[in-house]
């Protein structure tokens, strides 16, 4: 390919893709007109001084305080797509918004799309490169979410037991809270910190309960919140409560390594079988450029396959990964 024709292609991929993120910011603004309505409203019955005294404080205690304050309301106000996007970065534990992680999938996909099109000159194999290259910050959410939540999930059955043992001396459920964040590490001790903010704050317990439901997400947790809301509305040995779930908690950890290992042989079989094809083509195109080069020729034959691909993983990993 010429010169000034890969150019060409280039600053044109370069234009699409600057015109895809000016849409995408207007339409956020767009979006976001109602809430600016609503915050100016608001502001306009404070005194700006004490709005800005106040906002930052709340901001990142209280970031969804019409939610917690009444479950009926949480029941009905379901979030977006942008709420939804920005819970999971949270529970990634990422101090990143949605709007940075599509430009840094946008930057991505420019940078080594226009990188392969300049080297090969091949248009098919810079759309793939740059679609494969835009997931890797989504990937990356997605995988730290899940070790995070992990860790968290195998903290709560010791976190619980602590709580138990500090209820049994004579305390609070806002003491047992807090010697959770004084003993353990991040992230339930961030989440319980959090949680005890906001009921020392003025908060009620249920409501600060459910929100910590809502922010991690864990089946686990969600027991917690029920079992502490329904002893602190009916009565109750709080203590021993937390002691049953510890103990449930715990045999489901086991019912879960049983199963892991019963699937291990299924998984590595899947690992092997999805990373073929693309280390196949990957050692296709060391060792012989010119040969492997005709593939790129056909994009169809390269999205066909990604799509099996995709497929596949989907069906092995439901397969093998069931709740129970």
């Amino acid at each position: 390919m010429d010169s000034p024709l890969v150019l060409i292609v280039l600053f044109t991929f370069l234009a699409v893709v600057l015109v895809i993120l000016a849409i995408y910011f207007a339409l956020d603004d767009l979006m976001s007109m109602h809430r600016t309505w609503l915050a100016k409203r608001l502001g306009d019955e404070t005194t700006e001084e004490h709005r800005l005294q106040t906002s930052a404080a709340a901001a990142s205690v209280f970031p969804h305080l019409n939610r917690m304050t009444n479950p009926f309301d949480q029941e009905r106000m379901k979030p977006d797509w942008r709420e939804r996007s920005q819970l999971w970065i949270s529970q990634a534990g990422l101090p990143l918004t949605p709007q940075l992680i599509v430009i840094r999938a946008l930057l991505l996909c420019m940078s080594l799309g226009g990188l392969v099109l300049m080297v090969t000159g091949s248009i098919a194999g810079a759309i793939l490169v740059g679609i494969i290259a835009a997931s890797f910050p989504v990937l990356q959410v997605l995988i730290m979410r899940h070790q995070r939540l992990e860790k968290m999930r195998f903290q709560l059955p010791d976190a619980l037991g602590l709580m138990s043992r500090v209820i049994r001396t004579g305390q609070t459920s806002a003491q047992a809270i807090l010697s959770v964040t004084e003993e353990f590490s991040e992230p339930i001790k961030g989440e319980f910190l959090t949680c005890y903010q906001q009921q020392n704050l003025g908060i009620p317990t249920e409501a600060t309960l459910r929100d910590l439901s809502r922010r991690t997400g864990l089946l686990e947790l969600k027991m917690f919140v029920v079992a502490t809301i329904v002893q602190a509305q009916t009565g109750g040995n709080l203590a021993e409560s937390l002691d049953e779930l510890s103990q449930t908690i715990r045999d489901r950890f086991r019912i879960l390594s049983l199963i892991r290992t019963i699937t291990a042989e299924g998984r590595f079989q899947a690992a092997i079988l999805l990373a073929l094809p693309v280390l196949i083509l990957i050692l296709m195109m060391l060792m012989n450029w010119e040969y492997a080069r005709i593939l790129l020729d056909f994009p169809l034959v390269l999205v066909s396959v990604l799509v099996s691909e995709f497929l596949g993983a989907v069906w092995i990993w439901h397969i093998i990964n069931f709740d129970f």
